[in-house]
């Protein structure tokens, strides 16, 4: 009979702080524009002349851009305080102008995609268990913004 310990993961010795994910765009200053619409900052870009990667953080989340042609779509669920507070902010900048102009930033047929040319749909209640909304970006991922439903969001 074997000892269940032997089986048992090992402690690893260290920890994950966080995690970047990295998205695809042909066009890093108008996905810098884009970002910015929704709250993002310009962390850094790299190399300083022609950069083909950049980083923007919004609290304590970073996401990293890289200058190609996007061959997949990214899925991102950002966790907010208050979805209809974030809702608010990102209609009020109407990132969909962005996505509008950017026709002409990817040599895809379906960039940007329709879906991101327009307002997104009022934040929802899931049957997951969280309340929230999406938002296209001009190359076709998706960003969804949201919270567990039970916590209360300001009115």
């Amino acid at each position: 009979m074997s000892d269940s310990s032997e089986n048992s993961p090992q402690p690893i010795g260290w920890t994950v702080s966080s995690v970047s994910p990295t998205i695809t765009v042909p066009d890093l200053e108008l996905a810098l524009e884009f970002y910015e619409s929704l709250g993002f900052e310009l962390e850094w870009s790299f190399p300083e002349e022609e950069p083909t990667h950049q980083s923007v953080r919004i609290g304590s989340v970073t996401l990293m851009m890289a200058l190609t042609e996007p061959s997949e779509r990214a899925d991102l669920y950002f966790l907010v305080d208050d979805v209809n507070a974030c809702f608010e902010f990102i209609v009020a900048n109407k990132p969909w102008a962005i996505a509008e102009r950017s026709r002409d930033s990817s040599e895809r047929d379906d960039c940007p995609p329709d879906r991101s040319l327009r307002r997104p749909l009022e934040p929802e209640k899931r049957s997951y268990g969280m309340k929230d909304f999406e938002i296209i970006d001009p190359w076709g991922h998706q960003l969804t913004f949201g919270r567990e439903d039970w916590q209360s969001d300001s009115e």
